[in-house]
């Protein structure tokens, strides 16, 4: 199973929560590779066995295309991957 580092459920939740299962953590680079490495350190902490990297969208960009629609991430969600 992959886990995504933008999951709203902790990545040591899933590993408890399916501590049978083969664990992948996909992460995006970040320019503070520090920050990187932090999220790859507490994956295999948690049990992760494989880092799936992404490295071709470290910048968040505008989609003119589908602004007009309204479609917003809500601003409560949270990211415990990321902290």
């Amino acid at each position: 199973m992959t886990v995504s580092m933008t999951s709203t459920t902790a990545v040591e939740d899933i590993a408890s929560a399916a501590p049978a299962a083969h664990l992948w953590m996909h992460i995006t680079m970040h320019r503070d590779r520090a920050r990187s490495e932090a999220i790859c350190r507490r994956a295999h902490a948690a049990g992760c066995s494989a880092i799936v990297l992404t490295v071709d969208s470290a910048v968040a960009t505008r989609r003119p295309r589908t602004e007009h629609t309204g479609i917003a991430v809500d601003p409560h969600i949270v990211l415990p991957n990321l902290g």
